[in-house]
């Protein structure tokens, strides 16, 4: 089971595939062989699943987005909701390993306002190799107030 957010087709048409497992709501990529098949050479078996130790070891963790470098590499964003809403950048390697040259330990965290639901929803790369994020935040009864995820971006 899992919950699909974002798709993404890489330059030899393999799709992968953002989102979480649906039991322990961890971080999850998938890649897909151009004729749809899980793609053995990606992650273990096709898959990257990924929860962090502490506030990332929870069900409260979801890709939202995903994105192909032209070198086959990998950059996707997510929110992680436990003790402090967080928004994770990560990157991957074109064989579905962390990505140690996007950020040490292939993961950025940004941690937002505790009282914000903040959910990001969208990514795009700048030129320069920037990752820019956008999505939304809303205090606790839903009267906004949070961070405006434009506010984002990291550059490796």
């Amino acid at each position: 089971c899992h919950y699909t957010r974002k798709i993404a087709v890489d330059t030899n048409e393999r799709t992968l595939i953002a989102g979480s497992d649906c039991w322990n709501r961890n971080f999850e990529v998938n890649r897909l062989t151009a004729d749809g098949r899980s793609d053995s050479s990606f992650g273990q078996n096709g898959h990257f699943l990924k929860s962090w130790s502490g506030q990332f070891d929870v069900h409260n963790s979801d890709l939202k987005d995903i994105v192909v470098l032209a070198d086959g590499s990998i950059r996707t964003v997510g929110t992680s909701t436990f003790d402090s809403p967080t928004v994770v950048a990560f990157g991957l390697t074109p064989d579905g390993a962390l990505d140690s040259k996007f950020a040490p330990g292939g993961r950025v965290d940004f941690t937002v306002d505790a009282k914000c639901r903040t959910e990001v929803m969208s990514l795009a790369l700048g030129a320069s190799g920037r990752v820019f994020m956008t999505g939304n935040g809303a205090d606790s009864i839903g009267s906004g107030g949070c961070v405006d995820m434009r506010e984002f971006f990291y550059a490796p």
